[in-house]
């Protein structure tokens, strides 16, 4: 039987959410995808791939439309249930973010 974490735990995530920045809760994003990846979660991946289509801005050019298509490959192959590809994907994506918004606390994970 799995352990319910403590409402101090919640407390403490929430907290630490809500004080990220834009980019800092997309390269969480990507780490939470990252990690379902590993435990071949594909609800929670399928769920954090809709949540950065989500976040999308399309009137940003033409950098929005190829992350789309990246997402949307990324979640065709998770709805096959092959996630070294979206993995792939989700980790290079965030290893961008890192570098474009110099968020070197968040190169190593969180």
């Amino acid at each position: 039987m799995r352990e319910m974490p403590s409402v101090a735990s919640n407390t403490f995530v929430k907290e630490e959410i809500l004080g990220l920045s834009k980019e800092e809760l997309i390269v969480k994003l990507y780490d939470i995808g990252v990690s379902a990846c590993i435990a071949k979660d594909k609800g929670r991946v399928l769920e954090v791939i809709a949540e950065l289509i989500d976040s999308l801005n399309f009137d940003h050019g033409e950098i929005p439309a190829r992350l789309f298509r990246l997402y949307q490959y990324a979640m065709m192959e998770a709805r096959k249930g092959h996630f070294g590809e979206p993995m792939h994907i989700l980790q290079g994506l965030k290893e961008s973010w890192v570098k474009a918004f110099n968020l070197q606390k968040f190169s190593e994970g969180l």
